[in-house]
């Protein structure tokens, strides 16, 4: 169920990546008007994003990062909290063009084939990588 959950937030984020997207085109009025319904979106898909993360943990009994993928699904959740934080300052969604291609990303990936146990150096190369591409 914990994917369900991750999906629907995807669906969610994937109106911020598609602001981003607009916001590159440089269209201002249509970007404003999007920039307010993907950040409406964005707060939908942190609480279905903390659902699964929270029900991910309940269902295995260990923290989020004892998985690669829960842990890049956490840095996705972590960076959109920090992108929320922002906007509450500063009042700007212009972060969000490069926030929402990553928090689109990072959880969209399917977990790995074999459950490995959390290692920082693979994490840090998984992430590297993907970052990368």
């Amino acid at each position: 169920m914990t994917l369900v959950w991750l999906r629907v937030a995807l669906v969610f984020y994937a109106a911020g990546l598609l602001y981003a997207l607009v916001a590159l085109a440089r269209t201002s009025s249509t970007s404003e008007t999007l920039g307010k319904i993907a950040l409406h979106a964005s707060y939908l898909g942190m609480v279905f994003h903390f659902v699964s993360l929270t029900e991910a943990v309940v269902q295995t009994g260990q923290i989020a990062t004892a998985s690669v993928h829960n842990s890049e699904s956490l840095l996705a959740f972590l960076i959109m909290v920090g992108f929320m934080i922002a906007y509450l300052v500063y009042k700007t969604t212009t972060p969000g063009i490069v926030i929402f291609p990553w928090c689109s990303c990072l959880p969209s990936w399917p977990p790995p084939a074999s459950s490995r146990s959390f290692s920082p150096r693979l994490l840090s190369s998984t992430v590297g990588w993907r970052c990368i591409s």
